[in-house]
């Protein structure tokens, strides 16, 4: 921790719990490698950026199951998060069925939550006699 605060070392990779007590001037990014799911952590990640009247930027990788959660955080900190897609020069490698079967169930269950009425594309079907 002193390395990096003193600026010996420009990386530093932490959890949440180390974040949170993180209280360093100057840092100038803070990448997140997935979408909290306590959103006030997003806040405590994020406001590592900024302090004292610099400027920082952060950005936040997500899936398409993480959308959801972003979109709570916006409503929390009553601001848009700008979206940016991958850029086209970086190679995407094809998501395993079974991990992309899990995020679609995990949306399923969002909206589900969201609206117990509604129906997504992973739900049992009744016979009918």
């Amino acid at each position: 921790m002193e390395a990096f605060r003193s600026g010996e070392i420009r990386v530093l990779v932490t959890t949440d719990v180390v974040a949170r007590g993180i209280d360093i001037l100057q840092v100038s990014h803070v990448f997140n490698f997935d979408v909290p799911l306590i959103y006030e952590d997003y806040v405590h990640r994020i406001g590592r950026t900024g302090r004292a009247n610099q400027t920082g930027e952060a950005v936040t990788f997500m899936t398409i199951a993480e959308e959801y959660h972003l979109k709570k955080i916006e409503k929390i900190i009553r601001m848009e998060i700008p979206r940016e897609s991958i850029p086209a020069e970086v190679e995407i490698l094809d998501t395993p069925f079974d991990e992309k079967q899990a995020m679609l169930r995990e949306i399923d269950a969002q909206r589900k939550k969201e609206d117990p009425k509604k129906h997504g594309i992973f739900f049992k079907k009744r016979k009918r006699i």
